[in-house]
């Protein structure tokens, strides 16, 4: 692989360079546009089949443990994911870190997985210990490491290999919804059966891809001592940004709320869905993020303001069209998700405010500042379960809801302030 290794953009940055960098960035997000498409055209036939097929309870079994383990994987990982961004970035050697990346993903995913183990008598007591595993692995091993193959091809601008991983796990998961369907046993530990085999053939691929694509031979590798601090600043925000997005599940199952949590799980992720063009453009600028505040936060706040105000306004129109469209959720699933319909309109501005976190929030990373995003998105993390675990026991999944649109506006706020000082502080120390 032959690695970008663009120079830092600065005030001398000519127009045809801009012109040719504004056509890099439209290419990778188109292609980025298109893989998340697939995502989202999957993950939409998954959730409509598995909540017809399965009722609120089972839904929410599983939505519960996918939550679970999603907060988990960052912290298995050890941020090799985001070390190998910036590597490929800053035109250093692929391989190394791709060797650190899928040897954390597969050996880092299973002791994670093992870790939950005990915790079922006290989070999943209804859940088969079986099921537990094979949803453990099956996100933490085998999706981890395709999202990492991902995260690494966007940054190189090899957005289009990003999407053949995109395009195998979109085919597998699609096809193991047959057997599900057809066999007849329509139960979160058959789920987890087929959902490990279809991520299982989405792993041997992305070996496979990696390899004759990106120049990268199979390989396992230990990180170093250093690597290890340096991704400990990507552990603490990603495991914070997963704990922020999914522990609220996590705390309804624990407190039996069963039936809210598959409603609440059900909504949200329709919400959540809407948010994929926004990803595509996160997904595609990430990498430039890196190139851009090499050398200090100033230098890429322009960039990460034009991008914000693009995705803003398609959140603004998102958030107008879940308020009005809601009911139809009702028609998709049924009577049994009624209540997802105010679910929906209670998370109807959650894209918004996502599309108002990101783009500072990957100025600070690609300018160095990770332990400020760390820190921020800790305090939120903690917030939101401080207000989950007051509010859920009273209000159920209103609670959840509630606990979620603050949270995300306070870090929404506190990540503009914090790249303004930042900024602010570059410029006096200039002077």
């Amino acid at each position: 692989m032959s690695a970008t290794g663009a120079d830092t953009p600065d005030s001398s940055t000519d127009d045809s360079g801009s012109a040719g960098e504004a056509r890099g960035l439209a290419n990778n997000t188109g292609w980025a546009l298109g893989s998340q498409a697939l995502v989202i055209g999957t993950r939409t036939a998954v959730f409509l089949v598995l909540a017809a097929l399965l009722d609120p309870v089972g839904y929410g079994q599983f939505a519960a443990v996918i939550s679970l383990m999603e907060i988990l994987s960052p912290i298995a990982q050890l941020g090799m994911a985001h070390l190998a961004v910036r590597a490929v970035a800053r035109g250093l050697p692929l391989s190394p870190m791709w060797h650190r990346l899928s040897s954390t993903a597969l050996i880092g995913g299973l002791v994670a997985t093992a870790v939950v183990v005990p915790l079922r008598p006290v989070l999943f007591d209804d859940v088969p210990i079986a099921a537990i595993v094979l949803l453990g692995i099956s996100q933490i091993c085998f999706f981890g490491l395709l999202n990492g193959a991902m995260m690494i091809a966007e940054a190189d601008r090899r957005a289009d290999v990003g999407t053949r991983f995109v395009l195998v796990n979109a085919i597998a998961r699609v096809l193991a919804l047959l057997p599900f369907v057809l066999l007849g046993r329509h139960t979160v530990m058959a789920w987890s059966i087929v959902l490990f085999v279809a991520t299982l053939v989405t792993a041997v691929a992305t070996f496979a891809i990696v390899h004759r694509q990106l120049g990268a031979p199979f390989g396992l590798a230990r990180p170093d001592a250093g690597e290890v601090r340096s991704g400990m600043a990507f552990v603490v925000a990603t495991g914070s940004d997963s704990l922020q997005a999914d522990v609220d599940k996590v705390i309804l199952k624990a407190q039996n709320f069963d039936v809210d949590t598959g409603i609440y799980a059900a909504g949200y992720r329709l919400a959540q869905m809407t948010i994929v063009p926004i990803s595509a453009l996160v997904r595609a600028s990430y990498g430039d993020f890196f190139r851009r505040g090499a050398s200090q936060v100033r230098d890429a706040l322009p960039y990460a303001k034009k991008l914000c105000l693009i995705a803003a306004g398609y959140a603004t129109v998102v958030a107008i069209g879940l308020l009005i469209f809601a009911p139809w959720l009702k028609f998709l699933l049924g009577d049994e998700f009624a209540d997802s319909v105010r679910v929906v309109r209670y998370l109807a501005f959650i894209p918004l405010l996502k599309a108002l976190q990101y783009f500072p929030a990957n100025t600070l990373s690609g300018s160095d500042h990770q332990p400020v995003r760390a820190t921020l998105l800790t305090m939120t993390a903690l917030g939101n379960i401080v207000l989950n675990l007051l509010l859920i026991p009273g209000r159920g999944w209103e609670g959840a809801a509630i606990a979620t649109n603050i949270t995300e506006g306070v870090y929404a706020v506190g990540l503009w302030i914090a790249v303004w000082w930042l900024a602010r502080s570059e410029v006096g120390n200039a002077t």
